[in-house]
């Protein structure tokens, strides 16, 4: 049986699914590689036969009806139709689309992709993984591609973003240099100094020294007789 395939959502909205206890969702148009038995488990093995008295074709269908929340007589095929993985799965090994139980449930395609068919030998096991390591190959080019052809693209500016139109300080410049004539209500005046207050000022106390302290005055008479 291959070990890995390929699951590509093909549905307007996404497709979410639980692996190992965690939650991987694949976005419209998107794809992801899962093992082999994690498909089968979304959505039906597709080489069960339908053989009575058990019927486990037709049993198994209605437990993957029942995985996305559809019963039989209690919902429409048109609930059904609403409700059903939109999805495709591919064989990474052969490059083939394996048509799965849940999109086949009266067995059209039972027996066309067998994957206990492959031989064991080391040129069909070689030959095996060089067709894996090409279609991984491919898988990360086109991604790569996919990214590349979308730029991110550049971000726009708003009208409240403010945009430099002049550069200049703004106003009436020439305002600044008008000068005032007689005419104006702003009339200028001449620029004289002012006035300085010279000789006595009224009430001012006369500025008259202190008498000399009598010691000092003794001092300077006995120096005067030496």
């Amino acid at each position: 049986m291959p070990e890995f395939v390929k699951i590509i959502n093909e549905d307007d909205k996404s497709f979410d699914f639980m692996q190992n206890n965690a939650k991987r969702i694949i976005e419209p148009g998107g794809d992801v590689i899962v093992p082999w038995n994690v498909a089968c488990t979304l959505f039906g093995n597709p080489n069960i036969p339908d053989i009575p008295p058990a019927n486990e074709r037709t049993r198994m269908y209605k437990k993957m009806r029942a995985r996305y929340n559809y019963g039989d007589g209690l919902h429409s095929p048109e609930h059904w139709e609403e409700r059903r993985p939109k999805v495709r799965v591919f064989d990474l090994e052969g490059d083939t689309e394996v048509v799965m139980l849940i999109d086949d449930p009266a067995g059209e395609h039972l027996g066309a992709f067998n994957p206990n068919s492959k031989s064991v030998n080391k040129e069909t096991d070689v030959e095996a993984l060089q067709k894996q390591i090409a279609l991984l190959t491919k898988q990360v080019t086109r991604l790569v591609s996919k990214e590349q052809a979308a730029p991110t693209p550049n971000a726009t500016g708003t009208s409240a973003s403010p945009t430099a139109v002049e550069d200049s300080p703004g106003g009436d410049v020439d305002s600044v240099f008008n000068i005032p004539t007689a005419g104006d209500d702003d009339t200028a005046t001449t620029d004289d100094p002012q006035a300085v207050t010279v000789g006595e000022i009224p009430g001012a106390d006369d500025d008259t020294p202190p008498a000399p302290a009598r010691k000092a005055v003794a001092k300077k008479v006995a120096a005067a007789k030496k």
